[in-house]
C-alpha cells in the first residue's frame, strides 16, 4: 500500500513538472550559459509525509524529524536582467546574467570553507523591480553579463541612494566582453558624475582583506596563463570603494569552469578574489552606514567670533569624510572657553578666496596636481601667516606621493620633516608623546609609530601633515587594514593641530 501511494506521488510530481516546464519554455529558451547547470538540491522524503496535516491542537505522534534551521542572511543579490531579442519568429528575453549559473553558490561554499561561520551567508537572484535597495537587507548587488545594458532613470536614482546608504555594487564582465564593461562603467559614472573611476592600487584593503592578492593568473583566449597584479577599478563613496568592477571574468572561476575564449582569471584565484570581495564589503559595512549620515557642524552667517575652515578642492577625491571633520570641529569647539562657532567651506587653491580664511584643510585618496597659480597662491598664503593641515585620511600611497610632490614644487628649498616630540603641536591642548602612542600598520606600509610631519618657514610651522589615518577616532569607526593612529588618541591629536594653528 505504501509503495502504491509513493508511486502515485511520483507520477503526480512528474506531471506537475511537465506542465510547469512547458509553461516556462517560452521564457527560458533564450537563456545562455557557458558552464554546466547547477546541481539540483537533494530531495529527502520521510515516511508519513504523504499524510495530510493533523488538525490543531492534535500533536503529531512522529517527532523524530529535526526542525529546519533558519535560512542564512542574504549578503549578495545577483541581478536577473536581459534584453528582448527575436528568436524563431517570436520575441524572447536573452538572459545574459546566466553565463555562469552556479557562480554565487560555489563562491559562497568556498567562502564558508575559508571563513567558517563568518562565511555563513547566501546569495539570491532578483530582478531590479524585486530588489529592496536596502543595504540592511542585502549589502551587495552583483551585475554580470556579456552584452551592454541600460538602467532607467528611476533605477539609477534607486541605485545611487542604495550606495549612499552603505550598499556595494560589483560588476563582472563575463568572458571579459567590452560591451558589458563599457555599459557598466558608463552607467555608474552617470550615477556618480562627480566621482571618477580609478584603478585600485596594491595597498588597497581589497587585496589584503583575507588573502594577499599580489598576483593573479590571467588568461586571454587559449593562451597560457599570465601572472600579474589584477586590474580592478572602483568608485569611492566616502572612505570606501563602493562600486567595484573587474574587466577580467571571475564568475566562470567562481562557477568552477573555464574555456578557451574571452578574458578570465584562473578558477582558484577568482575564488580567492571573491572571498576578499565579500570580506572587504563586510569589514567596511559599518563605516558605510556611519558615513551615510553626514553630520554638518556649521553655523550660517558671519557673526563676530566665527571661525571658518576652508577645505581645498582637488581632483584626488577631496572630500571623503565630511562627518569626521565635523566631529573634529565639534571637539575643538568644546575644548575652547569662548564656545565660538565654526564653518567648513570648500575652496579652490588657485582662488583668491583662500586668503579669507586662517586655516586650510587638505585630504583625499588619489593623485592630484596643483596649477602654477595654485602653488603661488599657497606660497603667498602660508608666508602671510596662514596654516595648512594635510591629512591622508586612509593612508593611500597615491595621495601621499602627490602631497610630497606638490609641497616640494611649492617650496623647493624647504623639506617636509618629522616633528620632534617637544614640538608645541604635541602639547597645545593635550600632552601627547608620539613615541608612546600605538599605531596600526597596514600591509605594505612600514609604519612603526604615528607621526606628524611639518614644513617650517621663518621659524613658524605653517604646514602639518599626517601620512597615517586619524579618521577612525574622528568618526569613531576604524578603517580596517589601513595604517592608522590609535582611535583614542587621533581625536586629541587632531584637536591639538587645530589649537596650534589658532594660537600660533
Amino acid at each position: 500500500m505504501e509503495k502504491e501511494r509513493t508511486m502515485r506521488r511520483l507520477v503526480a510530481t512528474a506531471a506537475f513538472v511537465a506542465v510547469f516546464c512547458t509553461g516556462m519554455l517560452a521564457e527560458l529558451h533564450a537563456q545562455i550559459s557557458c558552464g554546466p547547470p547547477p546541481k539540483a538540491k537533494p530531495q529527502r522524503i520521510k515516511g508519513g509525509e504523504g499524510f495530510p496535516p493533523l488538525p490543531l491542537p492534535v500533536t503529531p505522534l512522529r517527532r523524530t524529524e529535526r526542525k529546519k534551521p533558519p535560512a542564512p542572511p542574504t549578503l549578495m543579490a545577483k541581478i536577473n536582467y536581459g534584453k528582448m531579442v527575436e528568436q524563431k519568429g517570436r520575441r524572447a528575453r536573452q538572459y545574459q546574467w546566466t553565463m555562469a549559473m552556479g557562480d554565487t553558490r560555489h563562491l559562497f561554499d568556498y567562502a564558508q570553507r575559508e571563513l567558517g561561520e563568518v562565511g555563513s551567508y547566501k546569495a539570491e537572484v532578483l530582478r531590479l523591480k524585486e530588489f529592496s535597495f536596502s543595504p540592511e537587507r542585502t549589502p551587495i548587488v552583483y551585475f554580470t553579463g556579456q552584452e551592454g545594458f541600460e538602467l532607467t532613470p528611476l533605477e539609477r536614482n534607486h541605485m545611487r541612494n542604495y550606495v549612499l546608504q552603505g550598499g556595494y555594487v560589483f560588476g563582472n564582465a563575463s568572458s571579459g566582453k567590452e560591451a558589458f564593461a563599457e555599459s557598466f562603467k558608463k552607467e555608474f559614472q552617470a550615477i556618480f558624475p562627480d566621482r571618477p573611476w580609478y584603478r585600485l592600487p596594491p595597498e588597497h584593503p581589497l587585496f589584503h582583506a583575507h588573502f594577499r592578492l599580489a598576483e593573479l593568473r590571467h588568461k586571454q583566449g587559449a593562451s597560457k596563463y599570465d601572472v600579474h597584479f589584477p586590474a580592478i577599478y572602483g568608485i569611492n563613496v566616502g572612505c570606501r570603494t563602493a562600486v567595484i568592477f573587474t574587466p577580467y571574468d571571475v564568475a566562470c572561476g567562481w562557477d568552477g569552469h573555464t574555456h578557451d575564449f574571452g578574458r578570465r582569471i584562473d578558477i582558484e584565484d577568482a575564488r580567492r578574489f571573491g572571498v576578499n570581495l565579500l570580506t572587504y564589503c563586510l569589514a567596511y559595512y559599518r563605516l558605510g552606514r556611519t558615513q551615510s549620515i553626514v553630520k554638518v557642524f556649521t553655523e550660517q552667517g558671519n557673526v563676530p567670533g566665527d571661525v571658518e575652515i576652508a577645505q581645498i578642492r582637488h581632483a584626488g577625491d577631496w572630500d571623503p569624510h565630511p562627518t569626521g571633520l565635523s566631529n573634529l570641529l565639534k571637539a575643538f569647539a568644546l575644548s575652547t572657553s569662548g564656545q565660538p562657532t565654526y564653518r567648513r567651506v570648500g575652496v579652490e587653491a588657485n582662488s583668491e578666496e583662500i586668503f579669507n580664511y586662517p586655516f586650510l584643510y587638505l585630504t583625499g585618496h588619489l593623485d592630484f596636481a596643483l596649477s602654477a597659480k595654485a602653488r603661488a597662491n599657497l606660497r603667498r598664503y602660508l608666508d602671510g601667516g596662514g596654516f595648512l593641515f594635510i591629512h591622508n585620511c586612509c593612508a593611500h600611497r597615491e595621495f601621499d606621493r602627490a602631497v610630497r610632490r606638490e609641497l616640494k614644487a611649492t617650496f623647493p628649498d624647504d623639506d617636509l620633516v618629522d616633528l620632534p616630540p617637544q614640538h608645541p603641536v604635541f602639547s597645545t591642548h593635550v600632552a601627547i608623546d608620539p613615541s608612546q602612542v600605538p599605531a596600526r600598520p597596514a600591509p605594505g606600509f612600514e609604519l612603526a609609530k604615528p607621526m606628524l610631519l611639518g614644513l617650517t618657514r621663518q621659524g613658524y610651522t605653517c604646514v602639518v601633515y599626517s601620512p597615517v589615518s586619524l579618521s577612525g577616532g574622528w568618526e569613531n569607526e576604524p578603517r580596517p587594514l589601513v595604517a592608522a593612529v590609535d582611535p583614542e588618541v587621533s581625536l586629541e591629536l587632531g584637536v591639538n593641530v587645530l589649537v596650534y594653528a589658532m594660537t600660533h
